[in-house]
């Protein structure tokens, strides 16, 4: 909970410190934005939703699936009000950071990001 928390801080300076266009853009700050544009709605919704995983190609495969259901909601709410990029990806930081808040707030076991933090722990059968 705490990564996750920390990333989402992470790449809210992000978005709201650079003002003007970038000339190059830093590996770093593109692999933060691809976790949570693509992973981290989905990980902490499959979480509140009590979605379950035992593998953890598993529980990335359906916290992006959750990802693509989220974004696809987001990106109507857009299209229909004919507003431009930055509101969809402020509603997506927004709804992250509601789910990561009732998330800490529920403070229940995690049963849909473990496989996550067991990957170095377990034997894979591949």
């Amino acid at each position: 909970m705490i990564v996750y928390l920390g990333i989402v801080v992470i790449n809210l300076v992000f978005f709201l410190g650079t003002n003007e266009p970038l000339q190059v853009e830093s590996p770093f700050r593109f692999l933060l934005g691809a976790l949570m544009v693509f992973l981290m709605p989905g990980l902490v919704w499959g979480e509140i939703l009590r979605f379950k995983s035992r593998h953890i190609l598993e529980t990335i495969s359906l916290s992006f699936a959750i990802t693509l259901a989220l974004e696809g909601v987001l990106l109507l709410i857009n299209l229909i009000f004919s507003t431009n990029i930055f509101l969809w990806s402020s509603m997506l930081f927004v709804v992250s950071i509601a789910g990561a808040g009732l998330l800490f707030v529920r403070n229940g076991e995690c049963n849909f990001i473990s496989p996550l933090w067991k990957f170095t722990k377990e034997d894979s059968h591949l």
